[in-house]
């Protein structure tokens, strides 16, 4: 009974984005249920409004240098030692890391600047594997 008292806080506190399924739209605001339809491709609910499972994303609660909002699932562009390097913003259960080339990621450093430009959903090229 407490694991579910805790869940439902969780989802219930955090901003999340999906793309509608209806016109592929963003949609932000409260998750409210995940269930698989008898096709087995997994829906989900924010607002009341159906959307894509996979392409639910959290809010991290922090902006990049634009004030646009971070969300996991996003490619993020940032410095490391005057080198430019594209991430993902994955979401670790506890924490939010970034994704880059070849690493199994890392915490993020949140006093570096960062620049939102894409995300996996909306331009899959910039996946970072």
């Amino acid at each position: 009974m407490f694991f579910i008292i805790i869940s439902w806080f969780i989802m219930n506190a955090k901003i999340f984005r999906g793309k509608r399924i209806d016109n592929e739209k963003w949609i932000y605001g409260k998750l409210r249920r995940c269930f698989p339809p008898p096709e087995f491709k997994a829906i989900c609910t924010i607002n009341d409004e159906l959307v894509e499972s996979k392409t639910v994303g959290c809010f991290t609660g922090k902006y990049d240098e634009n004030r646009n909002e971070i969300f996991s699932d996003d490619v993020i562009q940032y410095r490391i030692d005057n080198e430019i390097v594209l991430g993902t913003i994955i979401d670790n259960d506890d924490c939010f890391i970034i994704k880059t080339k070849g690493s199994n990621g890392f915490d993020i450093s949140w006093g570096q600047e960062m620049k939102i430009i894409g995300n996996i959903h909306d331009k899959p090229e910039l996946l970072c594997q």
